[in-house]
Order: structure tokens, then sequence, then C-alpha cells
């Protein structure tokens, strides 16, 4: 920043990159640790974690590309392999979100107790071998939309001259979807062309 204004961004490397505005999608605590202290007043937002568990089968499992269960403890289900068209193996992900409960869990127990579900689910499971797993966790992934959370929420123009932000965390009238971060992005561009 120079004089109150955006003047490009340095990037982890120690790179300057110089420009006239910056759109900044990262989630809120990030943007106050890139940011001069006191820069921007962000609001304060507790989050809810997401865990998403990889699975590599030796055969297909699902017919669907995606599946959400409803009275399950598995979450929306996504064959990846379908939905990419790669791969000899069934890559699927099971994505737990409000993960509180599996967050701390080492990946084997959260494979074990969500393959068993899935078995549940899809039937094909328990006939497959599974070849491999990866946990990935998020622990900040949504923020947590309370009462009143819409009047603090910032919006895509920041008082820092050429500084947008973007993010499902942002004012979008949504909640924390990916709907929402896709509105943030198309409403901070929108309003940095505005200005240029």
């Amino acid at each position: 920043m120079e004089g109150g204004r955006i003047s490009g961004i340095e990037t982890a490397d120690g790179e300057a990159i110089e420009a006239d505005a910056v759109i900044a999608a990262v989630p809120p605590d990030e943007l106050g640790r890139i940011l001069p202290e006191g820069a921007i007043d962000l609001p304060a937002f507790s989050f809810s974690p997401i865990v998403d568990l990889h699975l590599w089968f030796d055969r297909p499992v699902m017919d669907e590309e995606f599946v959400i269960p409803v009275g399950s403890p598995v979450g929306p289900v996504f064959d990846l392999s379908k939905i990419r068209g790669d791969g000899p193996l069934t890559h699927i992900v099971v994505s737990q979100s409000a993960a509180d409960d599996w967050i701390d869990r080492p990946v084997d127990e959260i494979a074990e107790r969500l393959v068993s579900s899935l078995g549940d689910l899809l039937p094909a499971v328990r006939r497959a071998v599974l070849v491999d797993r990866l946990a990935l966790k998020h622990r900040e992934a949504t923020f947590i939309p309370v009462p009143g959370i819409d009047w603090i929420r910032p919006s895509a123009k920041t008082p820092i001259a050429g500084l947008y932000l973007a993010g499902d965390w942002t004012a979008t009238g949504w909640p924390a979807t990916i709907e929402g971060a896709v509105r943030s992005g198309i409403v901070a561009a929108a309003r940095l062309e505005g200005e240029l």
C-alpha cells in the first residue's frame, strides 16, 4: 500500500507485482495476515470444519456422478472418476460438513467409519477393494451464519482504494456456498471494472 491505495502484491517468494487494483479472494483471517495491521476492519467470524475423504476403489461403486444422502451419517458423495473421466481406479469423495466430530480423527478411523456407512448407501462398496484413501481436513472451511451476521459481512469495495474482496464470507446475500463465492467474484470484478 502507498498513501492509502493498493499498489500491488508481494508473492510468497518475495516477488513484487505492481497493480492498480487487487481482488483479494482469501479467507478473512488470511486477509488480516497479508494486509498491514489496522488497514481494514475485518469481522470476527466463527468457522465450521469440513473433512473430504478421498477413496480409490478397484471398480465402480456408484452409478451417479454424485449422491446427496438423506438420513445417513455420510455427507455428499462425488464420483470424481465419472465427473473427470480419468484413471483406471474409481475415485470418490465423501464430503463431511460441520465436521467437528471428524476433524481430529486419524484418517484410518475416518475411512473405516465412513466406508462402512457408505456400504449401506452404495452396496457396490462392499464388493470393491479399497486401494487408497486420503482425508483433507479444512478447519475453517465455512463461516457459521449466526443471526445478524449479514450486518458485518463486508462488501466487495473496501476503504482501501484499489482493493476489492471476494469470497463466500463477504456480503453476497448467500450462505457460505460455492454459489456465494462465485457471486462475490462477479460483484468484485464488476466494481473494479466500474472504477477503472
